[in-house]
């Protein structure tokens, strides 16, 4: 019996890591669904000026905005650039975005 605990242990150790090793590190669809609508509108807001000042200013926002939904700015790459796995599901990624922007438009 007391060889089987030091197995079972290990069996477990080992279950886990594959576990841990198989979740994603980019945070939930909404999240990015949310953070991509963000950026978007902060792109149409600073898209007319091209200072430096401005140009600075737009990209502190956006690194704020990551960071406000769980992303650093590679999370944020690698969250996109896994909605394009397929047409199919950048399909549904856009409308989604495109939903989430009609919501914020419509809010006062």
């Amino acid at each position: 019996m007391k060889s089987i605990s030091p197995f079972l242990l290990l069996l477990t150790l080992v279950l886990l890591n594959c576990q841990k090793s198989g979740t994603s590190t980019i945070p939930m669809d909404d999240e990015l669904v949310a953070a991509y609508a963000q950026v978007l509108t902060l792109n149409g807001q600073y898209k007319s000026s091209h200072s430096a000042a401005d140009s600075a200013e737009y990209r502190q926002r956006v690194k704020r905005v990551l960071a406000d939904h769980g992303f650093t700015e590679e999370t944020f790459r690698a969250g996109i650039e896994s909605q394009l796995q397929s047409a199919e599901m950048f399909r549904v990624f856009q409308e989604r975005v495109t939903a989430k922007l009609e919501e914020r438009k419509s809010k006062p």
